[in-house]
This record gives structure tokens, sequence and C-alpha cells, in this order.
């Protein structure tokens, strides 16, 4: 009797799952033996459960799909908190320096020494005074080189004066050493008084102060690097129309830019 069942179940009373494959397919089937008809029955119920298993899974697998949660996209902000995704890589800031501020031109055309009060002085007093300024300029200059034949020296001297400081600038020039150009605001120049001796000739009062340190071409080290103020007696004469600087005597000196005590 069990040979000739399927799954422990009589052919003749067909039950469950064989009892609905039987009558999907009897109409197909039609009429068979007993043994015969359930070994059909037996291999198309096989075939319709493994046909169900396998649409039970596709469904479940397409139901997981849709009911899953959309992937997470790391945030695009670099260093969030809530980024899943390793920080990236900031590039260096670069960082401005600042430039330090040009120093003097070689030849001086941007030292401007003089301080005077508008209307202090008459044009006639101004051009002495120049006569002064354009001196020690061309001073600096050619000490800074040095230069003892700089031509601004001879436009703005004259003896005692341009063979004094030609000396001067030859001793610096031969024992490797040059003072640097003064600097605006610590370079200053203050004439005080003038007293004309004649129409070629004036004896100028002068308040200077500078900052121009002397030091050392092939190393850099500073050999005098005081700030001083000085006050000057200087004597100019009128040459071709323009005054040039002759003689001057130091009056005073002081530590730092500042103007001169009054006398």
């Amino acid at each position: 009797m069990l040979a000739d069942t399927v799954l422990g179940v009589s052919p003749q009373r067909p039950r469950g799952s064989i009892a609905l494959v039987e009558r999907a397919f009897k109409p197909l089937v039609g009429p068979l033996p007993d043994r015969a008809r359930a070994r059909v029955w037996s291999a198309l119920l096989a075939t319709v459960l493994l046909l169900g298993v396998g649409v039970s899974t596709v469904g479940c697998r397409s139901d997981a799909e849709a009911t899953a949660p959309p992937p997470v996209t790391p945030s695009a902000s670099v260093g969030s908190a809530q980024s899943s995704s390793p920080a990236a890589t900031q590039a260096p800031t670069t960082v401005a320096v600042p430039t330090t501020a040009a120093g003097p031109a070689p030849d001086g055309s941007d030292l401007h020494p003089l301080v005077v009060t508008p209307g202090e002085w008459t044009d006639a007093e101004l051009a002495i005074i120049n006569g002064f300024v354009d001196a020690e300029v061309a001073a600096a200059v050619a000490d800074s080189k040095p230069d003892e034949r700089d031509p601004a020296l001879a436009a703005t001297h004259v003896d005692p004066m341009l063979a004094q400081r030609r000396k001067v600038f030859e001793a610096h020039r031969i024992q490797g050493r040059a003072s640097r150009l003064p600097t605006n605001g610590l370079f200053s120049i203050w004439p005080e008084r003038i007293e004309m001796v004649d129409a070629t000739t004036a004896r100028l009062w002068v308040c200077e102060s500078s900052d121009g340190p002397l030091y050392e071409k092939a190393t850099g080290t500073i050999i005098d690097g005081r700030v001083t103020t000085v006050r000057d007696l200087a004597a100019l004469v009128l040459v071709d129309k323009t005054w040039k600087l002759s003689e001057r005597v130091n009056k005073g000196e002081w530590e730092g830019a500042e103007r001169c005590p009054d006398e």
C-alpha cells in the first residue's frame, strides 16, 4: 500500500496540495490508471512547489528592495561631524607675509629731510637752506657707495668742505666701510637762523638728525648705528647762482632724532 502512495498520501483520496494540483491539471492529463496518475500528480506537485518557492524568493527580495532605506550619501561639507566619509585634507593656507618698505632710492631722490613752516622763510632764504639740504643728501649718497668722486659732491660743495668729505669717504672705501642711506622721518633738517655775511656768503644755524649707520660692507656688521641730532653752524657761498656748502662746525650733539633744544 505504501509503495502505491507519494509523500505518504493515498492516490485514491487526494487531499491538500495534491488535490488542488489534480483539480487544476486534470483537464490536461485526462484519465489515467491509478498508479500512473499518482506519479504524474506527484511530479506536477513537486514542480509547482519549486516554482512557488522561486516566486516567493523573488517576491521577498523585491519587497525588501522596495522597503529598504535609500543609501546614505556622505555629506559634501568638509569637516562635518555627521559625515560618514573621512575628512578631506585641507590645502595649506597661504599666509601673506607683510613686505618691508623699500629703502631710499640709491640716488637719494626720495630723501626729503627739510622741515619748515610755510611762510617762515623768504625765497632768498629758502635758496640758501636748500643749498645746505642738497649738500647733505649728496654726502649721504656718496658715502653709501662709497665714492669720494661722486659728481654730486662737487655740484653741492666747495673747499674746504669738499676736500674734507672726500677724504672721509675715501677712507671708508679703502677700509671696506660705508654708511647706509638715512631714513625719511629720522633724517630731518630744521633751519633755525640765517645771517648774511655779504651778497654771496651766508651763515646758517641748523639742527639735523640722521640714522645712517656706518657698517662693514663685507659682513654687514654695524660699526656705528647711533641715531643722533646735531646743531651745526654752516657757511655757504653762492657759485654760479647756486648756494654750496663750504664749511660746517658742530655746536652740539644729542642722542635720538629730536629737534635740538633751545639755545
